[in-house]
Formats: C-alpha cells, sequence, structure tokens
C-alpha cells in the first residue's frame, strides 16, 4: 500500500513519519518499496514534457526513418511496451520508459543541484521468451552536450542500479540510451525508473 505523510527521520533501520491524519509511525526501512516526494524541490522528470526527443528503435540508421522505427515512443510512468515499470521485479511508481535508441532533453536552466535514476531493462523485454535474457543497452547522461555518466553494457540480467550526478548550473539535461554491445536492438525496453532532479 501506500502512505502519505511527512517523514521525520530515516535511523535505525526504520523510517519514522507523520501520515496525513498526524499519526506518528515507526516502518522498517527494509519494507519500504519506494519514497516518492511531493515537497517541489524534486521533480520527476516524467511529470514534464522533454524539450527535445531523438528516438529511433532500428539499430539500422536509415536517413528518414521507416513507420516501425518509431513505433516504441518513450512512455512517462509506463515501459516502451506501455507496461507498469519493472526491474527485476523490482516495481517502480515513476520514471520514463523508452527504446533504444533514445535521447530525451530537459531544460534545466541550471536550477537543480542533483539527477538521481534507477536503471535497468524493463521486465517486458522478457514477455516473449521468460527466463532467457534479452536487451542490451547502455545509459548516458549528457550535462550540456557533455557526457556525465556512461553505464557501459547494461542488459536484462542486471539489477537495477541507482545513479546519482551533479547537474549544478546545467542548462540541458539529455538522457540517452543507445543500442548495446550485442549489435541489435531486440529487447532494448529501457527504464530510467524515479528520474529526477532536485534543487
Amino acid at each position: 500500500g501506500v502512505i502519505q505523510g511527512k517523514i521525520s527521520s530515516l535511523a535505525d533501520g526504520s523510517l519514522l513519519m507523520a501520515d496525513l491524519l498526524n499519526v506518528k509511525r515507526t516502518i522498517k526501512a527494509a519494507s519500504v518499496a519506494g519514497i516518492y516526494y511531493k515537497n517541489g524541490r524534486v521533480v520527476y522528470l516524467s511529470d514534464v514534457k522533454p524539450s527535445q526527443v531523438d528516438e529511433n528503435a532500428n539499430c539500422i540508421r536509415w536517413r528518414d526513418p521507416l513507420p516501425g522505427d518509431l513505433a516504441l515512443p518513450w512512455q512517462a510512468d509506463r515501459s516502451a511496451k506501455n507496461t507498469p515499470l519493472k526491474i527485476r521485479n523490482q516495481s517502480f511508481r515513476k520514471g520514463l520508459g523508452v527504446h533504444a535508441y533514445s535521447a530525451l532533453t530537459w531544460n534545466l536552466d541550471g536550477g537543480y543541484t542533483k539527477f538521481q535514476a534507477t536503471i535497468g531493462i524493463d521486465d517486458s523485454a522478457n514477455a516473449r521468451s521468460p527466463g532467457m535474457p534479452i536487451g542490451n543497452v547502455a545509459f548516458k547522461v549528457l550535462a550540456d552536450a557533455k557526457e556525465i555518466f556512461d553505464s557501459g553494457p547494461v542488459t536484462s540480467t542486471d539489477k537495477p542500479r541507482v545513479i546519482a550526478m551533479d547537474v549544478a548550473k546545467v542548462k540541458n539535461l539529455t538522457l540517452v540510451v543507445t543500442f548495446g554491445d550485442d549489435g541489435n536492438g531486440q529487447g532494448d525496453h529501457a527504464d530510467w525508473a524515479l528520474a529526477r532532479v532536485i534543487r
């Protein structure tokens, strides 16, 4: 279930908070699947349309994309297959679902200090072949067109990976997912789960 309220502390393996009725609660940190912020300091990128989008699901780069090359556009709070975001059975309520190749840009105008996300191949990639690994991508983060993060190869066998980086004074943040080192785009359903910027 979901509990809304104000967090007072996270210590000794417990989350202390007051719910919307001001009832104080202690929750074991191990039982918390995720924390979603609505305090004005944290902005989920899935709540804001990107200023620029470059997508093409075909690993063969034609000069003019074919209609099928654009059939898997980015999704807000859903996977590229329009299913709930899930990486290795871990569910996420917020985030971006894309298919390689994808480059999404947001204009931050220098107003944020941190970018954070959890990255991985969405479980929807294995829908047709359960138990068989499929999907191979690389996640990249660009700050004002300069690469500040490269995940290296990420496959469906990899656990979700938390990333965080400094974006102070950055005007344009670009999240890129490229085709991995397998040379094709099969199953390249990538998630930027909980993608957010922090003031």
